[in-house]
């Protein structure tokens, strides 16, 4: 088990320049972002707990890595953001209280199977402009705002066998 607790850090784990690690079982707390993919990094984040970050997991730059049985909360802004054409796919994980759960926007192509996305202040999830997220099997539960914001040119965001409970 790692442990990254640091309001002075940008972030918990930075992943760039083609990186391909496993980040497993970490407890990553109170960073600008919990974990930061970019750069044509690939690799694996399991059984990860993020909190209190700002961001707690950021895609961009054509990284592609697997994040999958982790838990995400108490994000200030997302718990996982995919931008400027970041990849990725997310399986079977928590995100909770974050303002937006998730996110994808500038050419981003997140897949996100099975995660439960519940408690959000804003917006289970907000797609913008430029993005081809699929969302498969997500549950969205007793978020605040909307279930799922999709918005702008471009956007093709594909949704199907999700389920909204308030």
């Amino acid at each position: 088990m790692c442990i990254r607790d640091s309001s002075e850090s940008l972030a918990g784990f930075r992943v760039q320049n083609s990186a391909n690690p496993e980040i497993e079982s970490c407890v990553i707390d109170e960073c600008t972002i919990g974990v930061d993919f970019q750069m044509g990094c690939t690799g694996r984040a399991s059984k990860n707990t993020i909190s209190g970050c700002s961001t707690g997991v950021h895609i961009s730059q054509y990284a592609d890595p697997l994040v999958q049985d982790s838990t995400i909360q108490s994000c200030a802004r997302f718990g996982i953001l995919a931008s400027t054409d970041g990849l990725g796919t997310f399986l079977r994980n928590t995100i909770a209280h974050c303002h937006v759960g998730i996110s994808a926007t500038d050419g981003a192509e997140p897949v996100f199977r099975g995660n439960t996305i519940e408690l959000c202040n804003s917006a289970g999830g907000n797609f913008g402009p430029d993005n081809k997220a699929y969302l498969d099997k997500n549950k969205f539960v007793n978020c605040k705002g909307d279930g799922l914001i999709l918005t702008g040119d471009k956007s093709d965001t594909t949704v199907i066998n999700c389920t909204f409970l308030k």
